[in-house]
């Protein structure tokens, strides 16, 4: 059993609406170590963001899965990006999980630039294709840490989700809000 997870960072303390507030990240965490510990994923393949890839990452550690984690540009530069706006304690649990990620698994960095709009999406379509050439046949689950709605516009979580469907992956979705 293969996973590829990406979802929800935390709300940002001015987000307009709840997406994932940081009060949710414990019972999240709860549900994913859960989901890991009944299907025993031999492999996880994600990103390192703030929210949903840490806590996956975290998860996958607990049950000797094999990290697989896809960056879209440096880890200097992915940490100021994708992790130490969620603040301080987002950034301190992803340096204790690098070294098990390049000790235990692969690190793998598209080279994108920071300042490319598209990189979380060439970043999220890089997981799919990577858990895809894992397992010739469709023995990868998606899991999506999510409101379960579109944010409006180009949703990177929703594009997640219609990726894995297209590549006949099973979709298990986790609720970020209450």
């Amino acid at each position: 059993m293969i996973f590829v997870v990406a979802g929800r960072r935390p709300d940002s303390l001015d987000a307009p609406a709840p997406r994932f507030p940081e009060t949710m990240c414990p019972r999240v965490q709860s549900r994913l170590y859960a989901l890991y510990q009944h299907m025993k994923p031999k492999e996880h393949v994600s990103s390192a963001a703030a929210g949903t890839d840490l806590l996956a990452l975290e998860a996958a550690k607990s049950t000797g899965a094999r990290p697989l984690v896809i960056l879209p540009y440096d880890i200097q530069q992915f940490v100021e990006i994708a992790i130490r706006d969620k603040g301080e304690h987002w950034v301190r649990r992803f340096n204790l999980l690098l070294p098990w990620i390049k000790t235990e698994g692969e690190l793998q960095n598209l080279k994108l630039s920071p300042w490319d709009t598209g990189a979380f999406a060439a970043t999220n379509l890089a997981l799919l294709k990577r858990a895809k050439s894992l397992s010739p046949e469709p023995e990868v689950l998606a899991v999506l840490v999510w409101d379960g709605r579109s944010s409006g516009g180009y949703d990177h979580s929703l594009n997640f989700k219609n990726g894995a469907e297209e590549n006949s992956f099973r979709v298990r979705e986790i609720s970020t809000l209450p």
